[in-house]
């Protein structure tokens, strides 16, 4: 036996080492057996689970489904097989619509790309289409060893059904409703257009294709409104609103801006020359009569349209150009439409440079009236003048009104500047005859808004009280289409500011729609026949015939008349024969500053009357 060599100690090494290793290999089995049954337990406890799981991959781009328990597929209709592979936005619409729900997927997709976790109820679909709301929590799982995310885990829960969710959702979607719709017609409100409009242009911009959006305004709405009362005016907007609803394509938007005005969105336009047929139904629609308290009205309306991406690429900016058209088309007569057009961009600045200007006209003393004299033609003798408001404009010059009046109706600057107008004609009339001429009448225009002031009998009266001039020098002129607008309402208007005494009188006469009934019951005390009658003068027998009637109606009432706009000694000889009264025009004189009034004061041309 050599040395070192020992077969018993040798063999018993051998047996220590194969016992060693037959303990560790039954520990580890041991243990292999432990965990595999903890797996099985939490395979078990996750395929039994009673909420939908999904495990998302989270290393690959589109974060494919890689494990969904039995709940999911009982709770969707998708099975394993369809399950696994697909985007976690399985159970939601490509072409979804409900605002929330895209907000709360797009809030997902930018939780998952920063790792975090997720919470929302999403309005879902399950395979056969059917409508669920799911509950849904995303959670990121992380590698022990490195820290970073591999894996998203989904608990998805169905509570449709259950109590405490819809008394809450219901709760929410009656103030989404609320914040989002118009409460008389129903239809989207402005903050909801715009919301809708962008999601619109979004898609258009994906797929390359137009939009038009659509203002429509009612033609003299607020003469419906005062004439027969609120409750009348909210009828007749329902009406107007269903209608226009009934004739726009299903996948076309209506809503309301507020007021008498509506806004169309309609995708998808594949041919702009088509919607001139679409658009004549709409006014077609608006035209038929309306019955409101047993009266029969016919209503009117002016549409503006501007195109995506040609007239605008976000939402403002088409519905500013839209709206810009459907004043333009206001401009052309009403009851017709306008497209947008590059031109119209030089006339927004120009009208929006003029309501700034006009905000500081009064207090920087730019605004001062002319005179035009009013001649009695059995007298012939000048016995009043009219008050013509002007614009000292410190770049422009002397501007008409025609080239600010509108702006001033159409923003609420009328009501101060008419005040103002009315408190001047006053002061400077009593300034006249505290200088010793013969006392006259002055007449001032009154605007729509002005007149219909709650508190204008009123005003009226201070201004007389606080300028001492009497109210019988005074002259207030309506407009026909105006009083007639609200003839009920306006006469009692009309009869209080008689009593006050100051005269009265209908301007533009022959151009409105006045019945002699309520002719009669006016307490008025001029008619002015409007200048186009006068100035068709020989251009055959009607202008003269509307004339001829207009002075004797006046006359059998007991009225003055008077004829505007006279610019020829043909036209003041015939009005002469015609036994009118009175004549104001550019044939006498044109409007006038204050100091060459004095002239025609001084010059004697003036008798009391």
């Amino acid at each position: 036996m050599k040395d070192g060599e020992n077969p018993e100690r040798d063999l018993q090494r051998e047996k220590e080492a194969r016992m060693l290793a037959e303990s560790l290999l039954e520990k580890k089995t041991h243990e292999l057996n432990h965990l595999n049954e903890k797996l099985q337990l939490r395979n078990g406890v996750i395929e039994s689970f009673l909420n939908a799981i999904v495990i998302i991959n989270y290393n690959l781009s589109d974060y494919p489904i890689e494990y969904v328990n039995p709940a999911f597929e009982k709770m969707t209709g998708y099975t394993f097989s369809e399950a696994i592979g697909k985007n976690p936005l399985l159970l939601h619409k490509k072409d979804e619509t409900d605002y929330e729900t895209l907000k709360h997927i797009d809030t997902m997709k930018i939780a998952m790309k920063r790792g975090i976790p997720f919470d929302a109820v999403l309005k879902s679909y399950k395979k056969d289409g059917k409508e669920f709301w799911c509950d849904l929590h995303f959670y990121p799982v992380k590698d022990p060893d490195n820290e970073k995310i591999t894996h998203y885990v989904g608990i998805l829960s169905d509570v449709t059904e259950n109590k405490f969710f819809q008394a809450q959702l219901e709760c929410e979607q009656k103030l989404k409703y609320q914040a989002t719709h118009d409460v008389l017609t129903g239809l989207a409100n402005r903050t909801l257009l715009i919301e809708l409009l962008a999601n619109a242009i979004a898609q258009a911009k994906r797929e390359h294709q137009h939009i038009a959006v659509m203002v429509i305004d009612l033609d003299g709405f607020k003469f419906v409104n005062d004439g027969f009362g609120h409750s009348s005016g909210d009828k007749l907007l329902e009406i107007e609103a269903k209608r226009l609803r009934d004739t726009l394509r299903t996948s076309d938007t209506l809503g309301r801006f507020g007021g008498d005005e509506f806004v169309v969105i309609a995708p998808h336009v594949k041919d702009i020359l088509l919607l001139p047929e679409l658009i004549k139904r709409l006014l077609a629609v608006i035209e038929e009569p309306i019955f409101i308290e047993n009266q029969e009205l016919h209503m009117t309306c002016s549409i503006g349209l501007s195109i995506y991406p040609n007239d605008g690429i976000d939402p403002e900016m088409l519905l500013k150009n839209a709206d810009a058209a459907m004043y333009r088309a206001k401009e052309q007569g009403k009851n017709t439409y306008q497209f947008f057009t590059s031109e119209m961009h030089t006339k927004i600045a120009k009208r929006l440079t003029v309501e700034h200007g006009l905000r500081h006209a009064l207090e920087r003393n730019e605004l001062t009236l002319y005179y035009q004299p009013k001649l009695d033609l059995k007298a012939k003798s000048i016995v009043g003048f009219e008050a013509l408001i002007r614009w000292e404009h410190p770049e422009r010059g002397l501007l008409m009104p025609d080239e600010f009046i509108s702006i001033a109706e159409d923003s609420g600057l009328i009501i101060p500047i008419g005040e103002w107008v009315l408190r001047t004609a006053c002061i400077q009339n009593k300034a006249w005859q505290d200088a010793g001429y013969p006392p006259i009448v002055v007449s001032v225009n009154l605007s729509p808004r002005q007149f219909k002031q709650k508190n204008f009998v009123g005003i009226v009266k201070t201004i007389l009280e606080e300028t001492n001039l009497k109210p019988e020098h005074l002259e207030l002129e309506l407009t026909e289409s105006l009083i007639m607008s609200n003839a009920e309402e306006f006469i009692n208007v009309l009869r209080a500011l008689k009593d006050l005494g100051v005269l009265l009188s209908i301007d533009d006469f022959g151009t409105g729609y006045s019945s002699l009934s309520c002719l009669r019951r006016f307490p008025v005390n001029w008619l002015k026949i409007d200048r186009s009658f006068v100035s068709a003068l020989g251009e055959g027998e009607d202008a003269a015939s509307i004339i001829k009637a207009i002075i004797s109606l006046g006359h059998s009432l007991n009225l003055r008349v008077l004829a505007e706009g006279v610019e020829t000694q043909d036209q003041l000889n015939t009005l002469g024969e015609y036994n009118c009264d009175e004549i104001q025009g550019f044939y006498l004189s044109r409007p006038m500053p204050p100091d060459k009034v004095l002239s025609l004061l001084q010059g004697g041309f003036l008798t009391d009357k």
